[in-house]
């Protein structure tokens, strides 16, 4: 097989990073993933860059309530 027919798939427990790091290195903007040998998602280029800005949002509000001390620990 040869590197332009090997198809380059995704698991349901890989992480963001590691999604986004295939996808950077293979240079692709869609991941199919699989479990048991099933198609059972696709993850776009959009979807990671999605949830990456929903964790900056995430992190930034803690650390303003923490700054501000509204953090509740």
């Amino acid at each position: 097989m040869t590197p332009r027919e090997r198809v380059i798939i995704g698991r349901k427990t890989d992480d963001i990073q590691y999604v986004m790091t295939m996808m950077t290195t293979n240079r692709i903007r869609h991941l199919p993933i699989l479990a048991e040998g099933k198609i059972i998602g696709l993850i776009s280029i959009g979807d990671v860059v999605k949830a990456l800005l929903d964790k900056s949002e995430y992190d930034k509000k803690m650390l303003e309530d923490y700054i501000t001390g509204k953090y509740p620990g």
